[in-house]
């Protein structure tokens, strides 16, 4: 299928951590809201997640999967759905909260283990001009974050509307059902980049 994308807080925002957390929840992991739906319960995929890309001065937040041809609009209204949930009508449950900040407790201890990990923990100290006892504070941050929190987050990071869709497949078995679906201007572009339509 594709990627669905934003432009989100920058890596330095204030707010990332908990937005973090929210992202974790909806595709940060195995047992994420939409590798659940996706991969575990439709079995239209072997695997969907939920990004935030790190810039120093503006970030973009990814979703994406790759799904069975006749299931493409299927999997974006799924998408679709769990997105606009996360944000208003079903926030981030006290145990998702907790399943995904082990799992971003446990990568952090995990990525210690290797020169390349240590090394990609004190470059983005250096290329984020983290204060000096930020990953001293990471965990503790992380733990101490409420449930309210992340849900008021998730309904700031997650607004459907603002998100722009990237599809990627055969047009003659996709293009009617995506359209369908009315997420918004549809717009065709060849494989070299430019528009047919």
């Amino acid at each position: 299928m594709g990627r669905r994308v934003k432009a989100k807080p920058a890596r330095t925002s204030p707010d990332f951590e908990v937005l973090d957390v929210a992202n974790t929840v909806l595709g940060g992991g195995f047992l994420s809201r939409l590798n659940l739906n996706l991969r575990e319960q439709k079995g239209w995929s072997y695997g969907a997640k939920a990004e935030l890309g790190s810039a120093p001065l503006i970030g973009e937040l990814g979703i994406g999967s790759a799904v069975q041809t006749d299931k493409t609009a299927d999997a974006m209204r799924e998408i679709d759905r769990e997105i606009r949930e996360l944000g208003t009508s079903r926030p981030p449950s006290p145990q998702e909260i907790t399943v995904a900040k082990n799992a971003m407790l446990l990568g952090l201890s995990s990525s210690l283990q290797s020169p390349t990990g240590a090394y990609a923990l004190y470059y983005d100290a250096y290329r984020f001009n983290f204060a000096a006892d930020y990953w001293n504070k990471y965990v503790p941050t992380i733990q101490a974050l409420t449930p309210e929190a992340i849900g008021q987050a998730a309904s700031r990071l997650y607004r459907s509307n603002e998100l722009t869709w990237f599809v990627v497949g055969d047009l003659s078995k996709i293009e009617a059902g995506v359209r369908k679906l009315n997420l918004g201007e549809v717009m065709v572009y060849n494989s070299d980049g430019t528009r047919s339509r």
